[in-house]
């Protein structure tokens, strides 16, 4: 007899050996974890700038001037103009917000943020 007729032969009677299991005792867990990991196809990036002053005109001025410097770094990264859209334009006064009874002027707070959006190409 052979080394593998006599583990069949082994297997076979352990597996008669055995009682069969009851209905409760037929319980199968199975656990697994995977990860998947693909490139990005769209970045959403939002950036901003706030300029303040004494003025409402010097805080918008100086706003528009630094935006515009932002906007100009978009267009020479090669992102296309309708990929950049205005999501929060504000100009709001800034008060001392220490003193107590009559608020006192300090100055304005100019917002602009911009969203741009880069997809890549499924093709």
């Amino acid at each position: 007899m052979t080394i593998l007729r006599a583990l069949f032969f082994a297997f076979i009677v352990m597996a008669l050996a055995v009682p069969p299991a009851r209905a409760a005792d037929r319980l199968v867990t199975v656990t697994g974890e995977a990860t998947i990991g693909v490139a990005p196809d769209t970045a959403v990036i939002r950036v901003g700038v706030t300029s303040t002053a004494k003025t409402a005109r010097e805080a918008s001025d100086a706003n528009s001037r630094q935006m515009t410097a932002v906007l100009a770094a978009i267009k020479d990264a090669g992102i296309a103009g309708r990929d950049v859209q205005t999501s929060r334009l504000s100009l709001q006064p800034q008060y001392d917000p220490n003193r107590s009874g009559t608020a006192r002027l300090l100055g304005f707070q100019a917002t602009n943020q911009i969203t741009v959006t880069s997809a890549t190409s499924t093709n």
